[in-house]
């Protein structure tokens, strides 16, 4: 028996059935009633409650049946069976008509399932949607429909596109990670190298095999080792999620780089961190171009710190931003009160700031300054106002931007001291050589008139001596004694200038001279001028000349007289003082210890500014012709000179003038040198003297006078000749009488010519100068006596005498 195609066969026909297997056919039918619906609740299940939809499409591609999600979801809320009879295009596309690529249709055309992706437009959004195409075949065989599963994709599609922009994202991270031009490095959270890029082993000269799985510290410098850990400890913990450092790297080569490192801890979902990412940049240039700042700061700060010139910098406006140690002290403003503050206002005096302005706006304006790149002295103004004088040398510093200035500053406050100190010691220099020049002339003067004086005199005391008084050469002889008297006193002033000595060097109480002096005053002196005296209550003894101190007290109080021609006042005061460091400056070569100052004051006329340099010059007088030799002032300088002092003079002309006259005190170890006196009798004597003089006149003189007290006499012409006669005559010789000055032989040889030849010699120094230093260090030598010409026969005979007795 034929079957219909897609008919199962028939069964056998069989003969009726028993009761019993009825029963068992009805169970077997009944269970597999219940299987079919187990199934269909499954598949009902599955249709009703997935999230896609379900279509079944007829043969015409119209809506046979259609699940509620499909409904729901992809027909705008519509009711399933509202979509029954429905065209696919309309139901599934939107299109107007069936595509001809509809994957619906496909199963009716192959017989096979048919996928497809599309996209459905709704309103308000667009879903990507994955349509399966099944298709259910009749009994015979033949497609006759086809159920159609749609399902929404959208978010598989958005995880799809991350997934690929993960991908790129990875492989631009790749690119960049190894192609990067600076170091890149990934880490675990041990702190061992997973990944290294190529810019990372350059900088530290490894293979990429030798750094992965380095730990950090390995290839960290010791010292940098425990920050480093610290570092990784936060970020291990999820404390520190990102960060910078800059550390020390040990390179395979064991050199020191150094790097900046910015890590990123990449963390999963629950915030535990998984690796760090790593940017790694050779900073090493910078570093050194740091260090040479460094040291180029520490320098310039070590030089404005020790600079013994101020350093002052200012910007474009004139306002301070660099002061150094050197300008706090030279100015009196601390660095923190003078940085920022305007520094014309702050120090440069009132006067000079208009022109500081103009100079300043000219650069700014023209690009040219007149102080640039000079050295230049002004007048600079302290924090207490008082002016003083400076160098001041500006420089532009070389920056871009507005520009800034430098200037270097230094105090010339000692300088010009010291330029006024030399002036002034040059000034007394040259004083002093002028009136050395005039004393040595004054001295030469005075001795050759001395010995011309040797012999007008002598010979008028002779002449005396031959007559009786009364006669008139007796009388002549008298006038002649007193002219020639005159004239000894006037080189004895000369002498005194010329600072040729002193006749004693004996203790003088200044106390005691003046009141001996204020004596002879009281009793001469107008009644209009009072007399004032202060005394020092300690000692005011110094070793000197009496004789010589009283001239110049005299001296100086006659002076002070005449300036007070209406009267007024004249005081004479002592004090024991120290010189001041100034002082000491000025009067080089001056002793060290105490002073008696005496100050002799008045209250006259005063002493004209033109006048003043020149009061000590001999012969210089300002008063009229025949009242004034010129001299007084000129000795009172010798005098003073020549007992280890000087003079301050402070005048004023209209109200008076005082002279201070400083002399060293007296000290306890000062041994007086030796004093001679020229007062006695004629005392007659015997034997032999040779006189030793190169003045015929005072050869004459001496050779009289001796024989008039019963001596014989040989006479030398010089030294030389001198030394012959005493070779001759050794043995009658008693004395010998030596000039200090003579041509050929001098004083000095002569007389250590004559001791070689007689060690027991007994000689007398003359000479026309007065006693010095010279006359001193020959009789030191071994003579017995000392005389000044001129002479007259009682002082030779005592000087003769105590020179034979001795």
């Amino acid at each position: 028996m034929k079957t219909r195609p897609g008919v199962r066969d028939a069964p056998p026909e069989v003969s009726a059935p028993s009761p019993e297997g009825s029963e068992r056919r009805f169970r077997l039918l009944d269970e597999q009633i219940r299987v079919l619906e187990r199934e269909r609740q499954k598949l009902s299940a599955v249709v009703h409650h997935t999230d896609a939809g379900f279509l079944v499409l007829d043969a015409s591609l119209a809506v046979a049946w259609a699940n509620s999600v499909f409904a729901r979801r992809f027909s705008r809320g519509a009711h399933p069976v509202a979509l029954v009879g429905a065209a696919c295009n309309k139901v599934l596309c939107g299109e107007d008509k069936i595509c001809e690529q509809c994957p619906a249709a496909r199963p009716f055309v192959t017989g096979s399932v048919a996928h497809h992706e599309m996209r459905l437009e709704t309103p308000g959004e667009i879903r990507d949607l994955y349509v399966t195409a099944v298709p259910i075949k009749s009994l015979a065989g033949e497609t006759d429909q086809c159920i159609v599963m749609v399902q929404d994709v959208s978010d598989l599609q958005v995880l799809r596109r991350s997934q690929e922009s993960l991908k790129a994202s990875e492989e631009r991270f790749r690119s960049i990670f190894e192609n990067a031009a600076t170091g890149m490095a990934t880490v675990n959270t041990e702190g061992e190298f997973m990944q290294v890029n190529a810019a990372f082993c350059k900088f530290l000269g490894y293979t990429p095999e030798e750094l992965v799985g380095k730990r950090v510290d390995q290839i960290t410098h010791p010292d940098d080792r425990a920050t480093t850990g610290q570092v990784l400890q936060q970020g291990r913990s999820g404390s520190l999620r990102v960060v910078e450092i800059e550390k020390r790297y040990l390179r395979k080569d064991g050199s020191v780089a150094w790097g900046h490192t910015s890590a990123t801890w990449i963390q999963d979902a629950r915030g535990r961190p998984l690796y760090s990412v790593a940017l790694v940049q050779d900073v090493g240039e910078r570093k050194t171009a740091e260090e040479a700042l460094r040291r180029s700061e520490a320098r310039k700060g070590a030089i404005l710190d020790t600079a013994l010139d101020a350093v002052i910098s200012i910007d474009h406006r004139g306002t301070i931003t660099e002061f150094n140690p050197a300008a706090e002290q030279m100015f009196g403003f601390r660095r923190d009160a003078a940085v920022g503050r305007n520094m014309a206002e702050l120090l440069v005096p009132p006067r000079l700031l208009e022109g500081h302005q103009r100079g300043l706006e000219r650069y700014l304006e023209l690009g040219t300054g007149a102080v640039l790149g000079r050295r230049i002295q002004i007048q600079a103004l302290r924090r207490d106002g008082t002016e003083f004088p400076v160098e001041l040398a500006i420089a532009r510093i070389p920056l871009d931007g507005p520009p800034t200035f430098t200037g270097f500053v230094r105090d010339l406050t000692d300088i010009k001291q010291a330029e006024s100190a030399l002036r002034q010691r040059e000034e007394q220099l040259q004083h002093a050589q002028k009136m050395e020049a005039i004393g040595t002339l004054a001295g030469g003067v005075a001795h050759d008139f001395n010995n011309l004086l040797t012999g007008i005199l002598g010979y008028a005391e002779l002449l005396k001596m031959g007559s009786k008084p009364g006669e008139k050469v007796h009388q002549a002889a008298e006038v002649i004694e007193r002219a020639a008297s005159r004239a000894a006193s006037l080189t004895q002033q000369l002498l005194g200038f010329a600072r040729r000595g002193k006749h004693q060097n004996v203790p003088v109480d200044l106390n005691a001279t003046i009141q001996e002096v204020m004596g002879l005053l009281v009793r001469t002196f107008d009644k209009n001028i009072s007399l004032r005296q202060e005394f020092t209550p300690h000692s005011a003894a110094i070793l000197g000349d009496p004789g010589q101190v009283g001239q110049i007290i005299l001296n100086l109080a006659v002076n002070a007289a005449d300036s007070m021609v209406e009267g007024g006042e004249l005081a004479f005061r002592t004090e024991v003082v120290e010189l001041t460091e100034d002082q000491r400056r000025r009067q080089d070569g001056t002793r060290s210890g105490p002073f008696v100052l005496l100050s002799v004051s008045d209250t006259g006329s005063g002493i004209p500014p033109e006048v003043l340099p020149r009061i000590f010059e001999p012969f210089f007088t300002t008063k009229e012709c025949g009242k004034g030799t010129g001299m007084g002032l000129a000795m009172v300088y010798g005098i003073v000179q020549n007992h280890g002092g000087f003079i301050e003079i402070d005048t004023t002309v209209g109200r008076g003038t005082v002279f201070r006259l400083y002399f060293p005190l007296q000290r306890s170890e000062d041994r007086p040198e030796g004093a001679w006196s020229a007062e006695g009798d004629v005392m007659p004597g015997n034997g032999t003297i040779l006189v030793v003089d190169d003045e015929e006149a005072v050869r004459c003189v001496a050779t009289a006078f001796l024989e008039e007290m019963g001596y014989r006499v040989l006479t030398a012409r010089d030294g030389a000749e001198a030394v012959e006669i005493y070779r001759s005559s050794l043995k009658s010789i008693d004395l010998v009488i030596i000039d200090m000055v003579m041509p050929k032989l001098g004083g000095r040889e002569c007389f250590r010519a004559l001791k070689e030849i007689n060690p027991r010699l007994r000689a007398i120094l003359s000479t026309g100068y007065d006693f010095n230093t010279v006359a001193q260090e020959i009789l030191d030598e071994g003579m017995r006596g000392f005389i000044q010409k001129p002479y007259q026969l009682r002082q030779l005979s005592e000087v003769v005498a105590a020179a034979l007795a001795a």
